[in-house]
């Protein structure tokens, strides 16, 4: 093999390597909620059976203190608001985001509690944050992840969710109170090292064949 054909081989091989990695990426997001240090604008009753964390513990179990819930306010005639509230995700470094999913809470079995409308920004510095760009509306008590996904990837230290509005309760409908069960961040992940060592293998490879 001539040094031509064998530098055509390996741009083509690579190439193919390359563009396998990425797609495998975007096919395989990663969930980086896990790793955030997370803040609220409130935690109800500063209790921590209500904290930030129980957004990223796993459990999507429907009952009482098993989500994070916003502190609450008296509001006319016992109404419990809790707006505006948000919460931020500092992901310790900057991620490739592809989309975030959002697990409600009917806080059970009192059923008292649940997030309608929100909206999801995007910073780098945690000073500047983007214009809302993904604005939704979860249902209540699905029990289930609702997907949303960024119009194009993102790259971003920080997610700020918005919480502007809340379900009122049809048990007893007094509350307003908001609050989430889960949340995922889903990230596209860098070539994998394995991807790297087979380029490494690959070149190597090349340049014996060459000295043959």
């Amino acid at each position: 093999m001539t040094m031509k054909s064998a530098a055509k081989m390996f741009f083509v091989l690579t190439s193919i390597l390359i563009v396998n990695s990425q797609s495998q990426s975007l096919l395989n997001p990663v969930n980086v909620a896990p790793r955030a240090s997370i803040t609220a604008s409130s935690v109800y009753e500063n209790n921590p059976a209500f904290g930030t964390q129980r957004l990223v513990d796993g459990s999507t179990a429907p009952d009482w203190g098993n989500s994070w819930q916003a502190q609450g306010t008296l509001e006319g005639s016992g109404m419990r608001g809790t707006l505006p509230a948000w919460l931020i995700f500092d992901l310790q470094s900057d991620y490739t985001l592809q989309s975030v999913s959002l697990f409600n809470t009917m806080n059970y079995p009192h059923q008292d509690t649940g997030t309608k409308e929100f909206n999801i920004q995007i910073s780098s510095d945690g000073v500047n944050y983007s214009s809302p760009l993904i604005t939704g509306q979860l249902e209540w008590q699905n029990q289930t992840y609702q997907d949303f996904s960024f119009d194009n990837l993102v790259s971003a230290r920080y997610v700020q969710i918005n919480l502007i509005s809340a379900y009122v309760s049809t048990f007893n409908g007094l509350y307003n109170r908001v609050g989430l069960n889960e949340v995922k961040i889903m990230a596209v992940p860098e070539p994998t090292s394995l991807s790297l060592l087979a380029l490494g293998g690959l070149a190597l490879a090349l340049n014996k064949r060459r000295r043959a």
